[in-house]
């Protein structure tokens, strides 16, 4: 691999060819040298107002170029049209912090925090079920196996509120106390709304909001609820143009995308990933990554073998169809403590899968990182 360099700071390069696996790295004064070099397949690059325009545009014409800018003070405004335009935007100027964010973008290196307790829980397209499938598993690791379980809403656009529960703290009432890492804060802790035995935070409630969360704040939020449980729970939604699904995804070892059986579930995803996904370094190769079938009925011209293909996600569970979903939601607030026996089987199946328990008559499931208490 190359990289091009478009930076005065020597002290960076020098970092980059001793810390990372380019086979070159070459210093350019503009971007027009980029286009000249043969074989580069990534640039980094210093922000700069007068030149901002003209990287942008970049990104948006060489899809198959890889490209990260970093500086200091990026509004949220900017960093967004980075992520719109297949730009990687890194908001500092520490030279060791940008190596890591190159060893985790482009080389898949976790950062210094791991995160094999994380799951980030996706869907591919609106109204998969993904925040009922994040309460559903919690509520089996909890109620079952007696686990400590956190879902955190990472859903820019939804909040996920429950009918018959009032939670008091969201994702937004917590995003600000994030900026600066507040691990020693036990009275934070208690504070998060509960909900059967593990604790939920819903997403963000503002829709005006959406567009101005940044990643540090989200970062610091995670590294400090995976240290108080089993499991932490990311409810990514279905949308993905926030840094709040994006960082989830990028953080979470563990992922699970909700498809059902519909072409909309294979386009709308196609199109996340092609234009969003792979233009900001997320590969989920280097993830354990399953796919849910939610909604499921045997008599669909989309079969679940079609899914696993058209998706490149290996098929977990299905969970079957349930008519009356909508009216036990507004009873219940989580589905899977009302529905029919098929249907709880199939979270309990999922959950059981996340805890290595014997008795699931299938391969040992890739989830299997929590072990029951003695």
């Amino acid at each position: 691999m190359k990289l091009a360099v478009k930076s005065v700071n020597s002290e960076l390069i020098n970092l980059i060819e001793n810390r990372t696996g380019f086979n070159e790295v070459i210093a350019i004064e503009n971007f027009e040298e980029v286009k000249s070099l043969k074989k580069v397949s990534h640039l980094l690059c210093e922000g700069s107002e007068m030149e901002n325009s003209d990287l942008l545009t970049l990104g948006q014409e060489s899809h198959e170029l890889n490209i990260m800018i970093y500086n200091e003070g990026m509004s949220s405004s900017f960093e967004k049209a980075c992520i719109t335009n297949g730009v990687i935007p890194v908001d500092t100027k520490n030279e060791n912090e940008i190596v890591n964010f190159i060893q985790n973008k482009w080389e898949h290196k976790k950062l210094d925090h791991k995160y094999e307790n994380v799951v980030a829980i996706s869907g591919t397209h609106a109204r998969s079920g993904v925040t009922q499938t994040s309460l559903g598993l919690a509520y089996e690791l909890s109620e079952t196996f007696q686990k400590k379980v956190i879902v955190l809403g990472l859903s820019p656009y939804s909040s996920g509120e429950l009918a018959n529960t009032n939670i008091e703290i969201s994702f937004g009432e917590l995003y600000d106390r994030f900026y600066s890492s507040i691990e020693d804060d036990a009275t934070l802790f208690e504070q998060l709304g509960k909900v059967d035995g593990f604790h939920y935070i819903p997403s963000n409630r503002d829709l005006y909001k959406a567009a101005e969360f940044e990643r540090g704040p989200i970062v610091n939020m995670v590294n400090y609820l995976k240290e108080r449980c089993d499991l932490l729970i990311l409810d990514c939604g279905s949308f993905y143009d926030s840094f709040l699904p994006i960082t989830g995804l990028e953080l979470a070892e563990n992922h699970i995308l909700v498809a059902t059986q519909e072409h909309e579930a294979i386009e709308q995803y196609k199109a996340w990933n092609d234009q969003i996904f792979k233009r900001v370094g997320l590969d989920f190769e280097h993830t354990n990554r399953s796919l849910i079938v939610n909604k499921f009925v045997d008599q669909s011209l989309i079969t679940v073998s079609q899914l696993e293909s058209e998706l490149e996600c290996s098929f977990l569970r299905a969970i079957p169809f349930f008519p009356e979903a909508n009216d036990q939601v507004l009873e219940t607030d989580i589905l899977v403590k009302g529905a029919e026996k098929k249907y709880n089987a199939a979270f309990e199946g999922i959950a059981r899968g996340f805890t290595n328990e014997e008795g699931i008559k299938k391969k040992k499931s890739i989830f299997g990182f929590l072990k029951r208490d003695q």
